[in-house]
């Protein structure tokens, strides 16, 4: 039977997951003895540990079954790329954000907008650290494998999911779902883990600006506002959603012939 990449189940990912998170946790116990260093940074090198620890154990096991271990980081080409940053910044800042702050207020919940850049460790570690190690672990690791046995369309949604689950806050899963969909899919089309990457990277300091602004601006966070950037954000969404699946289709079919 020919081997396959490693994890390729969803009984793998998980028991992964929670194998990382227990290797790492002498570091949680280790911190919370220690009071004196910032929480910021404390959460962001548990976050890289729990990471590497996954990617190790991904390695040695892909390594004893001899299996290659390598992602292709080249940048896909400039037109695509564009058509990429234009719809991954209309879900952003027209569907993402207008559709949370409907919600908050419906349920009577509004979070108190912060100046995000008065937090370095947490600003370096969304726009640095977590694109390229989160793309590694769930498009270069978890998708790739799940390739490898089931269906495209169940590859990409389950890994999204997980994606989307690892957020946390639950206003943040819908819109990680839907952003591991489009990652997922992308990654699946072009094989590139740098072309996400970069896509992740802009898509996080997006998020940052946009809620710098609001915090420098409070007259930004309209309802009448938010209504007019989710009324033009759908048909630019469609607009380059139409195009950039074509495009992508016609790189994989060139591929596959």
């Amino acid at each position: 039977m020919k081997e396959t990449f490693f994890p390729n189940k969803i009984i793998h990912i998980i028991g992964l997951l929670f194998a990382s998170l227990l290797l790492t946790m002498p570091f949680f116990f280790f911190v919370g003895a220690n009071s004196n260093t910032g929480s910021e940074l404390h959460q962001t090198i548990f976050f890289v540990l729990v990471c590497f620890v996954f990617i190790g154990i991904t390695y040695w096991i892909n390594y004893r079954k001899k299996q290659r271990f390598s992602w292709n980081f080249k940048i896909i080409n400039n037109r695509l790329l564009y058509l990429m940053l234009v719809l991954l910044f209309a879900f952003s800042v027209g569907i993402n954000k207008p559709v949370n702050t409907f919600i908050e207020q419906i349920l009577q919940n509004e979070t108190e907008i912060s100046n995000p850049f008065n937090r370095p460790f947490f600003a370096f570690g969304a726009v640095l650290i977590a694109p390229i190690l989160e793309e590694i672990i769930f498009r270069g690791i978890i998708l790739r494998g799940l390739l490898t046995r089931y269906s495209p369309k169940y590859a990409i949604v389950f890994s999204a999911l997980i994606f989307g689950l690892i957020h946390g806050k639950p206003l943040q899963i819908w819109g990680a779902f839907i952003i591991g969909l489009i990652f997922g899919w992308i990654y699946y089309k072009t094989q590139s883990i740098g072309t996400t990457i970069l896509l992740h990277a802009f898509l996080n300091l997006t998020v940052l600006l946009t809620n710098y602004l609001l915090f420098e601006y409070a007259i930004l966070d309209s309802l009448t506002l938010h209504i007019f950037l989710l009324s033009i954000s759908i048909p630019v969404i469609y607009l380059a959603a139409k195009h950039l699946i074509s495009k992508l289709n016609t790189i994989k079919n060139e591929k596959t012939n």
